[in-house]
C-alpha cells in the first residue's frame, strides 16, 4: 500500500501523536505497520478522512501488505534551505541525550510517570495536574510543548513505547 507522508502524519496527529510531523519516514512506516496496537476504545481518528485511512491501513497490515510512505519533497531531512530562520526552536537530538559517563537525568517523560504513580483510582491525576508538575520542575521549557508531550504520552505512547498500562476513569489517570 502506498500512502502519502502528509496523510500519515495527519492520521497520527489525530491519534494523539502531536510530534508526528517531526518523524522520519522510516518511523512513520514503522508506526503504520503497528497501527492496530495504537488503537483502542478511547483512541481513534476523529475525522471521516482519518477513519477511512485508518481502516485502509489496518486492512493492509492484516493482509501483510508492505506499507510504502511516499515522502513529500519538502520533508526530506537534509540541510536547511537557504534563507531559513537562524534561530530554530528545536535543539539537535544529540545534545538532548544524556552523557554515558554520568548518571541519567530525570526528564519530562520520567516526571510524567512519577506523577501517574502518585495517582490512584480514588485520587486520579489529570493531564492538567501533570502539566503543572512539569512546569514547576522544568521552568525553562515551553509549557505548550510540555502540554503536547503529556497529550501524546498519556495514555497511548506510554503503553506502546514503554509498555506501561495507564489506567483511567472520567476523573483522570494512574498507574
Amino acid at each position: 500500500m502506498k500512502i502519502r507522508q502528509v496523510a500519515l502524519v495527519s492520521l497520527f496527529q489525530e491519534l494523539g501523536f502531536a510530534n508526528a510531523e517531526s518523524w522520519e519516514v522510516s518511523k512513520l512506516q514503522s508506526r503504520a505497520q503497528k497501527i492496530q496496537s495504537l488503537l483502542d476504545d478511547e483512541t481513534g481518528p476523529k475525522t471521516a478522512k482519518g477513519r477511512k485511512l485508518c481502516e485502509e491501513l489496518v486492512k493492509a497490515v492484516e493482509a501483510e501488505e508492505e506499507i510504502e510512505v511516499m515522502a513529500s519533497a519538502a520533508s526530506t531531512k537534509t540541510a536547511p534551505a537557504k534563507g531559513s530562520k537562524k534561530g530554530s526552536k528545536k535543539a539537535p537530538k544529540a545534545a538532548a541525550k544524556p552523557s554515558s559517563n554520568g548518571p541519567r537525568k530525570v526528564g519530562v517523560i520520567d516526571t510524567i510517570i512519577e506523577c501517574l504513580k502518585k495517582g490512584s483510582a480514588k485520587s486520579p491525576v489529570t493531564k492538567e495536574d501533570i502539566l503543572k508538575a512539569l512546569v514547576k520542575k522544568f521552568p525553562d521549557r515551553r509549557p505548550e510543548a510540555m502540554k503536547n508531550t503529556v497529550s501524546a504520552q498519556v495514555p497511548t505512547h506510554l503503553r506502546i513505547e514503554k509498555n506501561i498500562t495507564v489506567k483511567s476513569n472520567d476523573n483522570g489517570y494512574w498507574l
